[in-house]
């Protein structure tokens, strides 16, 4: 209805400007609109970096670093920063809030070398997420995104190769502890302190690969991803015992075969044994089926066939 495009919001018989994510009430008429679509943002700042290689020998080398970067609110985020008038599907650009950027500070040390007829890498890292933005659910479908002030990671990274004749295999492994700095309150009351861990981030992350060259232009691979479980948006309190998503491991398959020097032919198997499992999901929500309190889990994408063909024309 081209009347009620203009509209923000609308008014039902009088009784006041009301919001109605399922359709227009009977009886309403549009506008006027009360949220401007005019917003104004401007994003500026220096970020320094500083690291340094040192070779011990010729087979052990350290790394190091520190670094600044900023991330700008993006254009979805600033659509949908105001607390009093949650979103579904952030869509519409709206004058919203202003959101401050978020700014990372991030140390870094760590080594890489030869172990025998073993590659290695490890490192440890911090980062410091200032004026980090957090996506507040305040129901099953609506929510916005606010500052939420400091959060940090602290994680550590492992990697080893090898390559013997036509076969290569490596491992990584990952953890980090991503948690809140700053107390806040969510917009479903709930209280989240200091040190209560952070929504969506797994704890821990296994990464294995093979690859075996059949020929010089046929090599085939596979990849197993094993990740742990994850705290549910609505459970930043860590509160709720049913507020996780649980772990889950995917195995992906893959073809490269290269014709000449400049042509190339790739088929990748995604989630290999078509298994179920979630990557993200919403706690403490209300199932509009059984009216129960229950988690709400997105399926993740099933058994899937890519293919791609690449030619580079400098071979």
């Amino acid at each position: 209805n081209p009347d009620y495009v203009p509209a923000f919001r609308y008014s039902n018989g009088g009784a006041g400007a009301i919001l109605a994510p399922n359709g227009i009430p009977a009886d309403a008429v549009a506008g006027p609109e009360s949220n401007s679509l005019e917003g104004s943002h401007h994003y500026r700042r220096f970020n320094p970096a500083l690291g340094f290689t040192y070779d011990l020998r010729q087979e052990v080398g350290l790394f190091g670093g520190y670094s600044e970067a900023m991330r700008a609110p993006t254009s979805i985020e600033l659509s949908c920063a105001d607390p009093n008038n949650p979103c579904a599907l952030p869509t519409g650009f709206n004058g919203d809030p202003h959101l401050e950027p978020v700014v990372a500070r991030t140390i870094e040390l760590g080594g890489r070398g030869k172990l025998g007829p073993l590659d290695w890498n490890a490192a440890l890292y911090r980062s410091r997420v200032g004026n980090d933005i957090q996506f507040i659910a305040t129901s099953n479908s609506y929510g916005y995104f606010a500052n939420v002030g400091d959060t940090e990671r602290r994680g550590m990274e492992l990697g080893l190769q090898q390559q013997w004749r036509h076969l290569f295999l490596s491992a990584e492994v990952g953890h980090v502890a991503a948690r809140y700095q700053t107390p806040f309150t969510s917009a479903a009351g709930v209280a989240v302190d200091r040190g209560d861990r952070i929504p969506g981030i797994p704890s821990s992350t296994v990464k294995l690969r093979a690859a075996y060259a059949v020929g010089p232009a046929l090599k085939l691979g596979g990849t197993l991803v094993v990740a742990s479980s994850q705290l549910l948006h609505g459970n930043e309190g860590n509160d709720l015992p049913s507020g996780k998503a649980p772990g889950y491991s995917v195995l992906n398959l893959d073809l490269n075969y290269r014709i000449g020097t400049s042509f190339r032919f790739a088929v990748q198997l995604v989630n290999a044994l078509d298994r179920r499992y979630s990557t993200y999901g919403l706690a403490g929500m209300t199932s509009i089926y059984s009216l129960v309190n229950q988690p709400f889990l997105t399926p993740a994408a099933p058994r899937a066939v890519r293919v791609s063909m690449s030619l580079s024309l400098d071979p």
